[in-house]
């Protein structure tokens, strides 16, 4: 099977991944504490669900998915099943992470190019992190250092580059 994009939940016991398993790039956890390791589908959405993420709570994955058209970000809760749209956009928001004070940084194609972004679950402001006329893309926080890092595609080359967000 075809897995990539693995992430740990913050408790560190299971893995958040993509596969085509079920032949559609969905969603699914991979209990690393049971024997043998159990798998669990998350979505089971025809279009192609990527990019996931655990929100700090633990119960919830966040992902993209172009399920609307574009691709948006959402958050599947694995208690309750429920899906819910955080970002409703025309250009393709992918990468999401929930970093501190429940922000959302996502890359975004809403400008000319792909961009970092935060974006406030409270207000839905959203923040430009990286403004560059380049390619940037697969944001990740540290919380330790309070940076996100990101790779970016300049002078003919991809590099990886950090930012300090502005978070209140």
């Amino acid at each position: 099977a075809y897995d990539s994009h693995p992430n740990w939940s913050p408790d560190g016991t299971k893995l958040v991944f993509v596969s085509l398993r079920s032949g559609n790039p969905d969603i699914w956890i991979a209990d690393i504490e049971s024997t043998p390791i159990e798998f669990t589908q998350v979505t089971t959405h025809s279009y192609a669900d990527e990019h996931p993420s655990w929100h700090q709570n633990g119960n919830e994955i966040l992902f993209a998915s172009n399920r609307n058209g574009a691709y948006n970000v959402f958050s599947k809760n694995i208690e309750t099943n429920s899906l819910t749209a955080i970002t409703n956009d025309n250009n393709d928001d992918f990468y999401p992470q929930i970093i501190k004070n429940d922000t959302l940084l996502f890359a975004s194609y809403r400008g000319n190019t792909c961009n970092i972004y935060t974006m406030d679950l409270q207000n839905s402001e959203t923040t430009l992190v990286a403004n560059t006329t380049s390619y940037d893309a697969s944001p990740r926080y540290c919380s330790h250092v309070n940076w996100i890092v990101y790779h970016g595609y300049r002078n003919n080359q991809y590099d990886i580059y950090i930012a300090s967000p502005e978070l209140h």
